[in-house]
């Protein structure tokens, strides 16, 4: 039942342990495989705060207006009161508890099922146009009008997608893997389950297609039950960072590899997926479906097919191109978003391809990058500034100043930097280092990827980072937010580990789009902490939803007796890492917040200062 899951939520909210974490949802999730598997879908979804894999629409589309409407249909809230309840409790899930009253009702209850509160979240969201909004406010209504005491705080937390419970994909991975081993009595150890449906995870993200297949036949049927799907994107490699071309020559010498470097583009990187009948979608690195916005992409695509060329999966990245020139990410940010059609297009773009990672249905993600690249050639033809293949060179170690040069190429062509690649897999281990792998690792950063940015290059080291919090400005800002606080991200922990205050860089536009996003009382800010994920030392007025990447600049990083990102590996003590001079430079609109710079980074660029 709903009230049984929302116990679980209880046992989760009690406690801060990774290990409980665990513990309570692979007991929770065996229970399920045996008696409701039906559940399990909806439970996964739910407990990560989507109703659905990462690239379907997510949003519910309720905002504070049919909250506030729910909680004084139901329970005579009125708006006044409303806001005293969320100054006092700072989440709407423990105001809709603290207002609680039986409803009054003629009509016999009925027990919320798991299955009936997901499909009436579906039903939410997939509510669009005129009248929706009456629409939505009465599905909730319905549910909260059945719902125990004891449900009516994870209702309304489900209704704005936050459920606070501290359980992250991540973990309802490991859960699902320790869960299935215990289902189907494998003699199987915990971790090589977990890492086999995590890399299926990684290559397909649907919980919807993975979960069927895990009950039925385990984790280690999935490579082959459950293989690379199109209009499914999988997730992105990631590149490891370099502090300069010297420190990345030096890091590929020691493993004698030979490598492609590649220039950086200031774009939007893609991933496109192709099929037999001609239909094309669009995917970011976060997977978002970006195929409505791309029309002109779409049609160049088909154009530059070759005839060979059924199907494929292929990466690039999409730049803002004028016809003679390339311009920067804030032009292509510029264009519309979403219902784009070929006649309205005003910035138009080019797109440069770099891999490839599935054709004519065969996954390439087992081939090495020189396959790939060779196969990617193939694929398509050359449409000047429509259709390319990234610029490139092969080169090795020795090659220094033609590695050099070509990366200042790419900083006069206005690229951010270059990407260097391993081209063939070295499997030589040296000082504990793991080999160099030159297949597709999807949602691995590792060092066969580096990338150089300039910014690195010039000294004027830049991080990307979360804000997750702000205080009430002084002075001139004093109708705005400031200063803005500052964290990085911590995978391990899957925390975002505050760093800095900021107030340096931000226009005035700025500060007033900052006020709209987080004004109080939206479901953005609360005077509690919004999420799990966050850890601050430092008590902000107001805590931040973490929803989006900043990209700065700083002066240095120094050892601080307040902040404790990397403290374990700097010193050992509970001294952490603070930056100094923050000035905002942009939001990475390209970029997840998962994406954001790690604890390790800022760790490895305090160490080379």
């Amino acid at each position: 039942s709903y009230l049984t899951l929302c116990q679980v939520f209880d046992q989760l909210q009690s406690t801060k342990s990774r290990n409980c974490h665990l513990n309570i949802l692979t007991n929770f999730l065996h229970i399920l495989m045996k008696h409701d598997p039906d559940s399990l879908i909806p439970v996964a979804y739910m407990s990560t705060n989507t109703i659905g894999p990462p690239y379907l629409k997510s949003d519910l589309g309720v905002g504070s207006n049919i909250i506030s409407k729910a909680l004084n249909r139901c329970f005579g809230v009125s708006s006044t009161r409303l806001k005293e309840l969320y100054a006092q409790h700072g989440d709407i899930g423990d105001v809709a508890y603290a207002s609680f009253r039986q409803p009054a009702s003629i009509f016999k209850r009925s027990p919320l099922s798991i299955t009936k509160v997901y499909q009436t979240l579906l039903r939410i969201s997939e509510t669009q146009g005129s009248g929706s909004q009456n629409a939505k406010l009465d599905y909730i209504l319905n549910l909260v009008s059945n719902a125990k005491h004891d449900e009516i705080r994870y209702l309304f937390r489900s209704f704005v997608l936050n459920l606070r419970t501290g359980a992250m994909t991540n973990t309802i991975l490991t859960a699902l893997a320790r869960a299935s081993i215990l289902f189907l009595h494998l003699e199987a150890e915990f971790e090589p389950a977990e890492n086999a449906l995590k890399e299926c995870y990684f290559r397909r993200p649907s919980f919807t297609d993975i979960i069927p297949l895990l009950v039925d036949f385990g984790p280690f049927s999935l490579t082959d039950n459950c293989p690379l799907a199109l209009h499914v994107p999988l997730k992105p490699m990631l590149g490891a960072n370099t502090k300069d071309v010297s420190q990345m020559l030096s890091l590929l010498k020691n493993h004698e590899a030979s490598f492609t470097c590649e220039y950086k583009y200031d774009g939007q990187r893609a991933q496109i997926h192709l099929d037999a009948q001609g239909n094309v979608s669009i995917f970011s690195r976060n997977l978002d479906n970006m195929t409505a916005k791309y029309p002109d992409i779409i049609s160049e695509i088909l154009k530059a097919k070759s005839p060979s060329t059924e199907s494929f999966i292929v990466e690039g990245e999409i730049v803002a191109y004028d016809g003679s020139d390339i311009n920067t990410f804030q032009v292509l940010s510029s264009r519309k978003r979403a219902n784009v059609s070929l006649d309205s297009i005003t910035v138009g773009v080019s797109l440069f391809l770099f891999d490839i990672m599935y054709l004519n249905g065969s996954s390439l993600l087992n081939q090495p990058l020189r396959s790939r690249r060779d196969l990617l050639k193939g694929s398509l033809d050359v449409v000047p500034g429509k259709i390319e293949l990234v610029q490139s060179i092969d080169a090795t170690a020795d090659d220094e100043d033609l590695v050099y040069e070509f990366f200042q190429e790419s900083v006069k062509s206005k690229c951010e930097g270059i990407m260097v690649k391993v081209l063939d897999t070295v499997d030589v281990r040296m000082a504990g280092r793991a080999p160099l792998l030159a297949t597709y690792e999807p949602n691995k950063r590792l060092e066969s990827w580096m990338k150089v940015k300039k910014d690195y290059v010039l000294e004027a080291d830049t991080l990307d980072v979360v804000p997750i919090g702000c205080w009430h400005g002084n002075g001139r800002k004093a109708r705005w937010w400031s200063p803005i606080l500052l964290a990085v991200y911590d995978p391990e922990e899957d925390k975002f580990v505050a760093v800095c205050k900021c107030m340096s860089g931000f226009t005035d536009a700025f500060y007033q789009e900052l006020a709209d996003k987080y004004a109080i009382g939206s479901d953005n800010i609360s005077t509690q902490p919004i999420s799990d994920q966050v850890y601050t030392p430092l008590q902000p007025s107001y805590y931040w939803k973490p929803q989006e990447v900043w990209e700065i600049k700083f002066g240095d990083i120094t050892v601080s007796p307040l902040y404790t990102a990397g403290s374990a590996l700097v010193d050992g003590t509970d001294r952490g890492l603070s930056i100094r001079f923050p000035r905002f430079i942009r939001k990475r609109a390209d970029k997840g917040i998962t994406d954001a710079s790690t604890v390790d980074f800022l760790v490895d660029l305090y160490k080379k200062q």
